[in-house]
């Protein structure tokens, strides 16, 4: 029987204030500007993503930050000696099962920006992954076990919010397909705005 492995790779998409556009006695114009953009590592962006209970601080076996950037592993990397104590004979998650992974991760709004809307997408996975606010959240503003995947809501107007500065810890629940395959992962991609502009999340919501 092969391995089954769940590698999650996550990331997040911000989407800011809408431009304004207004009316002039000219069709066309520019003119140079100088942008500075700074790629930091998930632990340090406006959007802080960091591996287990952000509000306790208390770790996580299944979440590591690598080359700057926060990966999830349900395989034997996450059961190897760095994560637990002692050895284990497991490789991977039982086709036709399901699982719940607690405070896994936590999504922080620490960029200024006030409050932000957000949302999950998930793809690529071979079963369903479903990611809930843990009943320890910060200031997060929702109830332990609300969904935050973008497939569970029609309207922005009732999407997950997380205060400034504030966090959400994450639960992860995974339900396996019938084959166990080498490699069942996926990717998990967090669309975040601030509030006024949750409009521009219409496009992911709603039949994920």
């Amino acid at each position: 029987m092969e391995r089954r492995k769940f590698v999650i790779g996550l990331g997040a998409l911000a989407t800011g204030s809408a431009a304004a556009v207004g009316t002039g006695a000219f069709e066309t114009a520019s003119a140079e500007r100088t942008a500075r953009v700074e790629i930091s590592a998930d632990s340090e962006g406006f959007i802080e993503i960091t591996e287990g209970n952000g509000v306790s601080g208390a770790s996580s076996r299944y979440a590591e930050e690598s080359d700057g950037q926060l990966e999830l592993f349900f395989n034997d990397e996450a059961l190897d000696g760095s994560k637990i104590i002692g050895s284990v004979d497991g490789k991977g998650l039982n086709p036709n099962a399901e699982y719940n992974f607690a405070e896994v991760f936590t999504v922080s709004n620490i960029g200024g920006f006030g409050q932000l809307d957000f949302v999950v997408e998930s793809e690529g996975f071979d079963g369903e992954v479903t990611l809930t606010a843990s009943g320890e959240s910060g200031t997060f503003e929702g109830n332990a076990g609300q969904s935050l995947m973008a497939r569970d809501y029609s309207s922005t107007s009732n999407i997950p919010r997380i205060s400034q500065p504030g966090s959400c810890v994450i639960d992860v629940k995974i339900e396996t397909g019938d084959s166990p395959n080498e490699s069942a992962g996926g990717t998990l991609t967090i669309h975040a705005a601030t509030v006024g502009n949750a409009s521009e999340l219409s496009d992911v919501i709603g039949g994920e």
